[in-house]
C-alpha cells in the first residue's frame, strides 16, 4: 500500500506540472488530477523530524506567492519532490491553488483545495497526535483558498462563511497561529459583502487583537486597517475611516505589491464616497500602474479598476471616456458571471445616459432586471443616485421623492449600525479584557500552589542548586562557543571583501598604465600603489574610520575613472563632521561604489554621476548616501538571497554585528530615483544607517 501511494503521490505531481506548462488543456488535466487525488491513500512514511525549518521555507514560498514571482512554481516543484512525508508533501500541494489563485485562472484551484481535503479527512485518524497540528494547517489552508476563490467572484456568500469558519476552527488548533489574523479578516470582508457591519467590524477587531498576539508582520495589520476603514466608510464614518487609511499609509511601501493595489482600491473608493472625484481618480490610475507593473494587466483586479475608474470618470463629467471603460471590462465580467460588477457596468451606463439627455436609452437600461437584486450598499447607493436623476429630469418628482425618503431610512438604519458596531467593539474590548483577568487569575493560582509546595522544594534546593550550576556552566561554555563561531563566520565573510580588489583588477590597470606610458607614468603607477595599500590596510581590519574608509574610495574611484567612461564624482559631509571619528564597517562605502559605477555608470549615455553624501542624525546615527545617475535595479526582481555579492557581504556583516547592538541597529535600504511625480528611474541610492555605539568591536 505504501509503495502505491508514493507511486500515485509522484504520479500527481507529474500531472500538476504538465498541468502549468499546457495552460490550453488545463480542463482536461483538472478532471485527471482530480481522479488521480480522490484515489490517493495516507502512506506511513516517518514524519518530519524538522517541520520549524520546512515552516520557514514555506512562509518564505508564501511570500513569493504573494508578488507572483516567477520562481513559485520551481519552489512548489522542489518542495514536492524533497518532502520527508505527505503531509509535508501535501503542504507545498496546497500552495499550488494559492498561486493559481492570483493567476489569470483562478478556477483551477478548485481541484487542489478538494485533493487536499480528501487527503486530510483520510489520514486524520492515522496521523500521530503530534502530527495532528501540521495536518490542522494543511486542511484550514485548502479551505481558506477555497473560500478566498469563491468571494472574489462575489457568490455563494453563506458557503465562503462556512469554509472560512472551519479554516478558522483548524488554524486555531495548528502550528500556524501567524495566519489567523488573515483568516479574520477575510471573513470580515464576507459579512462588509453581505452588508453585516457590526460583524464585520467583530471579525476585524478580532483579528488585530490575534495580530497583537501572535506578533505578525506590521504590513498585515496595516491591511486589517484598510478593511476596518472600509467599514467605516460604509457607515459614513470617514473621520475615523480616514484614520484607519492613513495608518495604513505609513507602511505602504513595506508592504507586498499586492497589498497595496487592495489599499489604492480602497483610497480610491473613499474619496468616490466623499465625492473628491480628482483624488479617486488620481488613485485608480496609481493602481492601474501599478498592475501593469506587475504583470497584472488581464486580471479581474485591473478590471475591477477599469470599472470604478469608469464611473469615477463619468461624474467627472468626461461620459465618453467612462463608457470606453466600460465597454472594455463588462465582456469580462459577464463571461467570469461576476453578477455585482455586471450591475455596476450598467449603472454607470444608466447614469452615462441621463447625463448625456438619452432618456429613453436611461429608460430601457433601468428595465433591465439587475442579476444580483441583493448587492452591497455601496453599489445600490450609486445606482439610486443615478435613477434619482433620472426621475428627476422625465418630471417624476413622487418617486424621486419615495427613493429620497427610502434612502433616510437607510440613512437612520446606518446609524443604527454604527452604534450597534461601537457596542460590539465594547463587547469584543472587555472579552479581551476578561482573557487577560481569567489569566491573571491562573498565575496567583499557580503562586498559591508554588507556596504549598515550599517545604518539598526547601528539601530539594541543594540538589537543584547544583543541577543549576552544572547546567548554567554548560550554558556559558555552549553560548561562548557559539559566539566565537559567529565570529569566525564574520571573519570569513569579511575574507571575502578582503579580496574585492582582485588581481585581474590590478592587472587591468597595470596593462592599461604600460599600453599608454608616457612622462606621468610614474604619478600613475603611484595611485596603484596608494590604492593597493589603502586595501590591504583598510581590508584587513573589521571596523575602520570613516576618514580611512574614503581615503580609500577615492584611491578606488581615481583609478576606476581612467577605466571607466569619464564619470563626476563628488562627495559632500556634513559641516562640523570629524570623519576621523567615526567608525563604520570596512569596505561599505567601497562596495556601494562599485555596484554604482558596476551597474548604473557602465554603458550609459550623457554625463554620469556618482555622489557621496555623509551625515549625522540627531539620534547619533552616522547616515552615507552613494547615488548615481544609472538605469537603476529592478525592484521586483531584489531579494536578499539574489542580491550581487558586494550586497550580500554588506547584508551578512550586518547581521552579525547588530547581534552584539544594545544602542540601535545598522541597515542599508536600497531604492530607485524618479524624475518628480514621473515613472521614469533616473539612477539608484543606497543608504548606510550605522550607530556609532558598536566601536567595541573593533
Amino acid at each position: 500500500m505504501q509503495t502505491y501511494h508514493f507511486f500515485v503521490e509522484h504520479f500527481l505531481y507529474i500531472c500538476n506540472r504538465i498541468a502549468f506548462l499546457m495552460m490550453k488543456m488545463k480542463k482536461v488535466l483538472i478532471y485527471l488530477i482530480v481522479v488521480l487525488a480522490l484515489t490517493a491513500c495516507y502512506s506511513d512514511r516517518p514524519t518530519h523530524s524538522d517541520w520549524p525549518s520546512v515552516n520557514g521555507k514555506l512562509q518564505e514560498l508564501d511570500d513569493s506567492i504573494a508578488v507572483m514571482s516567477a520562481a513559485v512554481p520551481q519552489m512548489i516543484t522542489n518542495g514536492m519532490v524533497h518532502a520527508q512525508d505527505s503531509i509535508e508533501w501535501y503542504a507545498y500541494y496546497v500552495r499550488w491553488a494559492n498561486y493559481f489563485f492570483l493567476s489569470t485562472t483562478p478556477d483551477s484551484l478548485l481541484p487542489y483545495t478538494q485533493a487536499t481535503v480528501s487527503f486530510a479527512h483520510r489520514a486524520r485518524t492515522h496521523v500521530a497526535s503530534g502530527d495532528q497540528q501540521r495536518l490542522n494547517t494543511v486542511e484550514g489552508m485548502a479551505y481558506e483558498a477555497e473560500a478566498a476563490y469563491r468571494q472574489h467572484f462575489r457568490s455563494l456568500s453563506d458557503t465562503v462563511i462556512t469554509l472560512r469558519k472551519q479554516a478558522y476552527d483548524l488554524l486555531m488548533k495548528s502550528d500556524m497561529a501567524i495566519m489567523l489574523p488573515m483568516v479574520c479578516g477575510n471573513m470580515a470582508d464576507v459579512y462588509a459583502l453581505q452588508n453585516r457591519l457590526p460583524e464585520a467590524s467583530l471579525w476585524y477587531r478580532r483579528a488585530l487583537f490575534l495580530a497583537d498576539s501572535t506578533s505578525v508582520n506590521p504590513s498585515v495589520k496595516a491591511t486589517l486597517y484598510m478593511g476596518l476603514g472600509r467599514i467605516y466608510q460604509n457607515l459614513s464614518d470617514f473621520e475615523n475611516a480616514r484614520n484607519c487609511y492613513e495608518k495604513v499609509g505609513e507602511r505602504l511601501h513595506s508592504m507586498p505589491l499586492n497589498m497595496q493595489a487592495y489599499y489604492l482600491n480602497n483610497y480610491g473608493n473613499f474619496f468616490y464616497y466623499q465625492k473628491d472625484y480628482a483624488k479617486a481618480l488620481s488613485m485608480f490610475q496609481q493602481l492601474e500602474q501599478l498592475l501593469k507593473r506587475i504583470g497584472a494587466g488581464d486580471t479581474f483586479d485591473m478590471y475591477l479598476c477599469l470599472l470604478n475608474m469608469g464611473d469615477v470618470l463619468l461624474n467627472l463629467g468626461r461620459t465618453d471616456e467612462a463608457l470606453n471603460c466600460i465597454d472594455r471590462v463588462e465582456p469580462f465580467f459577464r463571461q467570469n458571471q461576476v453578477a455585482d460588477a455586471v450591475d455596476y457596468c450598467q449603472t454607470v451606463r444608466i447614469g452615462a445616459a441621463v447625463k448625456k439627455g438619452e432618456l429613453k436609452r436611461a429608460e430601457q437600461l433601468l428595465a433591465v432586471p439587475q442579476l444580483n437584486p441583493h448587492t452591497e450598499q455601496g453599489l445600490s447607493d450609486i445606482r439610486n443616485r443615478y435613477t434619482f436623476d433620472y426621475y428627476m429630469k422625465t418630471g417624476q418628482t413622487a418617486r424621486a421623492l419615495d427613493m429620497k425618503l427610502a434612502e433616510e431610512k437607510r440613512n437612520d438604519s446606518i446609524g443604527k449600525n454604527r452604534e450597534h458596531m461601537r457596542a460590539t467593539e465594547i463587547i469584543m474590548r472587555m472579552s479581551e479584557d476578561t482573557l487577560r483577568l481569567n489569566h491573571q487569575l491562573e498565575i496567583a493560582q499557580q503562586r498559591e500552589n508554588t507556596q504549598k509546595a515550599y517545604f518539598w522544594i526547601m528539601i530539594l534546593t541543594a540538589l537543584v542548586i547544583i543541577l543549576i550550576l552544572v547546567l548554567a556552566y554548560r550554558w556559558m561554555y555552549a553560548r561562548r562557543q557559539r559566539t566565537q563561531n559567529e565570529m569566525d563566520m564574520l571573519r570569513l565573510r569579511l575574507a571575502n571583501v578582503q579580496q574585492r580588489i582582485s588581481p585581474h583588477f590590478v592587472f587591468n590597470v597595470l596593462n592599461h598604465r604600460i599600453g599608454h606610458a608616457q612622462e606621468d607614468e610614474e604619478k600613475e603607477l603611484m595611485k596603484l600603489v596608494k590604492l593597493i595599500r589603502a586595501n590591504l590596510d583598510v581590508s584587513s581590519r573589521t571596523i575602520v574610520t570613516l576618514q580611512e574608509e574614503m581615503d580609500f574610495v577615492s584611491y578606488y574611484i581615481s583609478l576606476e575613472q581612467e577605466l571607466t567612461e569619464h564619470f563626476v564624482y563628488t562627495i559632500d559631509v556634513a559641516p562640523g563632521l570629524d570623519l576621523s571619528a567615526l567608525h563604520i564597517p570596512s569596505m561599505f562605502v567601497q562596495i556601494l561604489a562599485e555596484n554604482a559605477i558596476k551597474h548604473g555608470l557602465k554603458g550609459r549615455d550623457g554625463e554620469k554621476r556618482l555622489t557621496i553624501q555623509i551625515a549625522m542624525e540627531k539620534n547619533d546615527t552616522l547616515v552615507i548616501v552613494v547615488s548615481d545617475n544609472g538605469r537603476g535595479f529592478d525592484i521586483r526582481a531584489v531579494k536578499d538571497t539574489t542580491t550581487g555579492t558586494g550586497l550580500y557581504i554588506i547584508r551578512q556583516t550586518m547581521e552579525v554585528l547588530n547581534k552584539y547592538s544594545r544602542h540601535g541597529q545598522m541597515d542599508i535600504d536600497l531604492e530607485n530615483l524618479k524624475d518628480g511625480t514621473s515613472t521614469t528611474t533616473t539612477g539608484c541610492q543606497a543608504t548606510l544607517r550605522i550607530p556609532q555605539h558598536f566601536n567595541n568591536l573593533t
